[in-house]
Formats: structure tokens, sequence, C-alpha cells
């Protein structure tokens, strides 16, 4: 039997893996496992059949003379990375090849009241208030494992070739297997909080109308004959012929928004407000299918947004359910984010961390939204206080893009950003047959809460 923790090989991928857990199933142990230098996405549950230990690479051994002498005159390696942030644990980043980790120390309160101190008179953000809750945390909660024999404490293991770090928030081991939503089956990603009698449930059944879930079918069947809903509660704010977008005020729709929630963390890996979640309103986007003369709105997915964002971020975080992925409609809610800020006279940029899905979808959003600008500006100079300015995107998002478009000649004496029209071409060239969802902002019945009465550059052009 493996331990947790322990680095193995599955047979069937034949790649590194460590192992999170491990239960036991009519006889048969099984082992959940995540696989090194791969998304959290990808963990499952294995037969012990098809995993083995992997051993330790010997140590090269080192003369004692040279060790004697200590490092030598000539070139060194270059440094890669540094990392400047405190581990919660003595052993996070060593190279492990297989074994147990020793246990993390639990910290006095002395210590964990000089880590999380915070100005008293400050006032924290969001995000600084997540940080201070993941600082406060005890770093060796016991992660509850339903159906196994024992109880497992945070890991972390690598290679000698791979080094991972251990997000303290994403220590949780996937519980939920899969969802019927609607027509579809669909295979989960990640952890998601629902409630504890809900752990042991391989499959669980969501209702696509009102988001309730359920244990089990026949329940569901029952549910949907007395269920009356068939689109998002709220306001719609985009409608054409063949999808709505929906407001939804979470203090107005608590219980919808709090199972939204739950759902979008299936597939959502850092995602951390599930309950608590009047501060927000949610977009709702649908496709529209009509039935016997009734419209039905099928649900595609969702971006959230804080009500009172003082860094000005448009989107909290973003879900698209994976059968509509690949289908432009994260583009689509991510210009939508956009075409917000607009009529709120506001620059916006989402929140941060982006997942990788969604650092890939925002660039190609932005270098879109920028190509067509610089395009129609050739012969004139513009900054890049100015794109920002034409197109609503934050300037460190535009030189983000711009660099990874690869336009640049490099920058000018005055920090001024070169973009060359030959690369420009280039990039034209090999993103030309990208066809993409648009926002028609002819459709857009969006009415801005509170306007923004701060004075700025966007008013002045606008």
């Amino acid at each position: 039997m493996h331990a947790v923790g322990s680095a193995c090989a599955v047979k069937r991928a034949n790649e590194t893996e460590v192992v999170r857990d491990c239960r036991l199933i009519d006889g048969r142990i099984e082992y959940y496992v995540h696989f090194v230098g791969k998304d959290k996405r990808l963990d499952q549950w294995v037969d012990e059949s098809q995993v083995r230990l992997v051993e330790p690479k010997p140590e090269p051994a080192v003369d004692s003379r040279l060790a004697a002498e200590g490092p030598t005159t000539g070139p060194s390696r270059p440094i890669q990375s540094i990392s400047t942030r405190a581990s919660t644990h003595p052993h996070i980043g060593a190279k492990v090849l297989a074994g147990i980790l020793p246990p993390m120390p639990t910290p006095t309160a002395e210590a964990s009241t000089t880590e999380a101190a915070v100005p008293a008179d400050r006032t924290l953000t969001r995000n600084m208030k997540r940080k201070l809750e993941l600082t406060e945390a005890a770093p060796a909660d016991i992660v509850k494992t339903h159906g196994t024999a024992s109880t497992s404490t945070s890991t972390s293991a690598a290679s000698a070739d791979n080094e991972e770090e251990v997000d303290p928030t994403s220590n949780s081991i996937k519980n939920i297997q899969s969802i019927v939503f609607g027509n579809f089956r669909i295979s989960t990603w990640y952890h998601s909080p629902y409630p504890d009698e809900y752990f042991s449930v391989d499959t669980l059944h969501v209702c696509e109308w009102c988001l309730k879930y359920m244990r089990y079918e026949a329940s569901m069947e029952s549910h949907l004959k007395n269920c009356t809903k068939r689109k998002p509660p709220g306001t719609m704010v985009y409608r054409s012929p063949s999808i709505k977008i929906f407001e939804v005020d979470a203090k107005d729709s608590k219980l919808y928004c709090q199972n939204l929630c739950l759902l979008g963390k299936c597939f959502l890996d850092h995602k951390s407000i599930f309950y608590d979640v009047e501060p927000f309103r949610f977009y709702v986007l649908t496709e529209t299918e009509r039935v016997r003369g009734q419209e039905l709105e099928r649900f595609v997915g969702f971006f959230s947004k804080e009500k009172d964002s003082y860094e000005n971020f448009n989107l909290a975080c973003i879900m698209i359910l994976p059968p509509y992925q690949k289908k432009g409609y994260g583009r689509l809610l991510i210009e939508f984010s956009y075409e917000l800020s607009k009529l709120d006279c506001r620059i916006g940029s989402p929140e941060r961390p982006l997942s990788d899905l969604g650092l890939r979808g925002y660039l190609s959003f932005w270098e879109t939204v920028l190509y067509d600008t610089l395009v129609h500006n050739t012969n004139v100079d513009i900054s890049v206080e100015e794109l920002s300015l034409i197109t609503g995107i934050k300037e460190d998002d535009v030189i983000l893009a711009l660099e990874s478009m690869q336009v640049l000649d490099g920058w000018s004496d005055q920090q001024v950003a070169i973009v060359s029209m030959t690369k420009l071409q280039d990039y034209a060239n090999r993103h030309q047959a990208r066809r993409l969802r648009k926002i028609d902002p002819s459709c857009i019945t969006y009415t801005p809460h509170a306007p923004n009465k701060r004075k700025s550059g966007w008013e002045a052009r606008y």
C-alpha cells in the first residue's frame, strides 16, 4: 500500500503522479492521484493495480575535497527564479521522491498573530481578506475524505525535475465526480463545497432551471414536474435572437446565486465565495430554444462582478459549462463585461489570479481589440494610455497583450512602446481564420447602477 504523498507512476498514463488519498471500495484499494506538472482537473481515482512506486534516484557522489574547498570560481548556473513568499511548511519546495512528508508543525498563537498582523486603520479589500484568511488557516488542517478508512493531512511531493508549490486553497480532493445537468452528464474538474450529505455522491443531479441539486435521479424527476422556472431570475440586460444575458442581484436571489457558485466551483479552481454572495451581481448567459411557441433559456455560463470594486474590477470569476466551451461564449462574456465598464465610465480589468483558461480567453480578447484599434490608427502616434482609453482595457493589460502578440520592436527612451507594422501583419496572418462571437451594442439594455462621478480621461473622451 502506497503512502499518501509518495511519488508513483500510473501504468496507463506513464506519468509521474503524487498520491493524494486512498479509499477501499468492495475490497479494492483505489488511489486519488495528482499528475505532476498537470492541472488539478486531471486528478482522478485509479485502481491499485495501475500504480507503482517510483524509486528514489541515488544522489551523485560528492568528492570530500571539493566539498571542503567550497564553491568554485568558474561560471555558475544563472538563477531561474526567486520566491519571496515565506513557506508555511518547512519541507515545501524540497525535492521529495517518495515517502510521507513530516507533519507540519502547529503554529503557536504568537506566530499566528505575527503573520496575520494587519494595521487596524487599514481598509481590507476582498483580496486582502482572502490572503488574511489563508494566513490564519491552520496549516495542518485535516482534509475531509468520505468513504475512506482514514483521514489525510495536506502534503507536498515533487520529482527531481518538477517542483510544485502547494496552494492552501486547493488541497481538497474532488468530492463529486460528475453532475447531470439537463441532457448532459458532465465530469467535474475540482472540489466543490456542497453540504456534507452530498460528499459521498459520485453523481449529483442539478436542475438546469433553478440550479437546485439532489442526490437521486427520482428526486430530480419529481422536482422537474413542479419546477416552473424556464429562465434565470433577474433583469435581462442583453437580448439577441439566439442568446440572452440576465443580471441577477445576489441580494434579491440569494439561493439561486449560492447554487450558481457551488456549480461554478466544480469547474473553477480558485473560486472562494460560495455563501456570502450578496456583495455581487451575476450575469447569466443562456441559449434561447423555442419549444411549442415557448422560449426556454438554456443555461450556458456566467460571470460575477462586485457591486463596489475600489480597484475597478469588472469581473470576479467566469465559468462556461464544458459542453458549451470552444464556441466563443467565454470571450463573449469577457467582451460584455468591458461593454458594461464603458457604460459605467470606467477602465476595467479582471480580478486576479486568472486561471490558465481564463488568461487564454482574456489574451484572445485583448489582442483582437488592440489589433482592430492599431489597424485603424496606423498613421498616428498613439500611446498606451490612449489605447487604454479607447479600448477600456487597463494599461498593464494592454502591455501584456502587446507582448503576447509579439508585435513590439522595443521601447523608446521615453518608455513608449514601438509597434512594428510588419509584425502586426504577421499576427493578422496567423489569426485570420479565427471566428469569434461578437457583442452587438444595440442589443444591450443595461442601465448603470451607480454612475462614476470621479473625473477621468474617459469622461473627457466620451
